[in-house]
C-alpha cells in the first residue's frame, strides 16, 4: 500500500504567511487609536516617553494665563469671574512668581439691569513657587506671607518642566489625524509630523509660526490633548462642544493655547448647580516672552507656616474653588 505524500512544506509556507500577516496587522494597528489603547500607549503616558528628548533650553519665560468663568452669587444671579495670572519663570532656580488678579464683571439679569457682585471673591495677590514650598501673599498690606509645603513636580504648575510644552508633548497620534478648521492666516489640515529638532542653545525663539484650531467635544479634548486639558479646570458634560486653538514657534515650543466652550452653556450649568459655584468656560495660555538670561525670583522671608488643613473651600481664593461636575 502506497503512502500519501506529505504537505509539510506547504503548511510551513502557509504558517509563515499567517505570521507575516499578523505582524503587519499589529504594526498598522498600533498606529490607530484602538491599537494604542490595546497596547497601553495612551496619551497620558506620552509625556513620560518624550522626557529623554532634548527640550528647548530657555533660561526664563513670562506667561499670561487667563481663565474665564461664570460664578453664581448667593441670590442666584451670575457674574463673569476672570482670573489673570502673570507668571515669571526662572528655570535655573526652578522657581516662579505669579501675580494673580481675580475680578468680576456683572452680567445682565434682564435688558439694562446688571447683577450685583455680592460675594467677596475679588482679590489680587502673589504666589511664589519653589521646589519645596508655595508662598502666598496676604491680602492686607504689612501682614506676613503664608508658606505651604508643595509637591515640586505637581503636573501643570509653573515650575513643572512641561508647563510650557513642546509640539510632540501636545500633538499625539489622534490630534495629528484630526483636521483643523480653516484659519484666517495659515490654514492647515492637520499636522502629519510632530517631530521637533533638538534645541540645546538658550537663544530666544520666534513668535508663533504654526497655528491649528479644532472643534471637538470635551471627551475628545481630554483624550487627545491631556497636557492642556488637565490644566483648564473646565468640568462640564463630556459631549459639550469645545474650540481649541494652539500655536507653536519655529523650534516647536507652545506659544499660545485657547480653549473655549459657550459662556451661555456655562451660565446655564452654573445656575443649575446653585449659589457659590464656579463653571469655567475659557482658558488662555500665552507665552509672552522667552529669554536666554535667568531672572531673579525674590523668595519671601517674612512668612508663617500654614497648616495643610487650612486650604478649605471657604478660605481658598476664588480661582481655587472646586469646580463641580454637573
Amino acid at each position: 500500500m502506497s503512502k500519501k505524500k506529505g504537505h509539510g512544506g506547504l503548511k510551513f509556507m502557509l504558517f509563515l504567511a499567517i505570521v507575516a500577516t499578523l505582524i503587519m496587522t499589529i504594526k498598522i494597528g498600533v498606529g490607530t487609536e484602538m491599537g494604542q489603547r490595546i497596547v497601553g500607549s495612551r496619551e497620558d503616558r506620552r509625556v513620560e516617553r518624550t522626557a529623554l528628548t532634548p527640550r528647548f533650553a530657555f533660561a526664563a519665560a513670562t506667561v499670561k494665563v487667563t481663565v474665564g468663568a461664570i460664578y453664581t452669587n448667593r441670590d442666584g444671579t451670575t457674574v463673569d469671574l476672570t482670573t489673570t495670572k502673570d507668571i515669571s519663570i526662572d528655570r535655573r532656580s526652578s522657581s516662579a512668581s505669579e501675580e494673580i488678579d481675580i475680578s468680576r464683571t456683572p452680567s445682565q439679569v434682564s435688558p439694562g439691569v446688571d447683577a450685583t457682585p455680592m460675594d467677596d471673591v475679588s482679590d489680587s495677590y502673589t504666589d511664589i513657587l519653589t521646589k519645596d514650598y508655595q508662598y502666598e501673599s496676604a491680602i492686607e498690606a504689612g501682614q506676613p506671607w503664608s508658606r505651604y509645603k508643595a509637591d515640586p513636580w505637581y503636573y501643570g504648575t509653573a515650575i513643572d518642566p512641561y508647563f510650557i510644552p513642546m509640539i510632540d508633548d501636545v500633538m499625539g497620534f489622534e490630534l495629528r489625524d484630526t483636521p483643523s478648521k480653516p484659519l484666517t492666516v495659515e490654514a492647515q489640515s492637520g499636522l502629519k509630523s510632530s517631530a521637533r529638532r533638538a534645541v540645546n542653545s538658550p537663544s530666544a525663539s520666534s513668535s508663533v509660526t504654526r497655528t491649528y484650531s479644532y472643534e471637538m467635544d470635551m471627551n475628545t479634548f481630554r483624550r487627545a490633548i491631556p497636557i492642556i486639558a488637565n490644566r483648564t479646570d473646565i468640568e462640564i458634560n463630556p459631549q459639550t462642544p469645545v474650540t481649541v486653538t494652539i500655536g507653536f514657534d519655529d523650534v516647536g515650543l507652545l506659544r499660545f493655547a485657547d480653549v473655549e466652550i459657550s459662556s451661555v452653556t456655562a451660565t446655564s450649568v452654573a445656575q443649575g448647580l446653585g449659589p457659590r459655584r464656579r463653571v469655567v468656560y475659557r482658558y488662555t495660555f500665552d507665552v509672552t516672552d522667552i529669554s536666554g538670561e535667568p531672572i531673579e525670583i525674590d523668595i519671601p522671608t517674612n512668612f508663617v507656616d500654614a497648616p495643610d488643613e487650612s486650604a478649605t473651600v471657604d478660605s481658598a481664593p476664588a480661582d481655587t474653588i472646586p469646580v463641580a461636575t454637573p
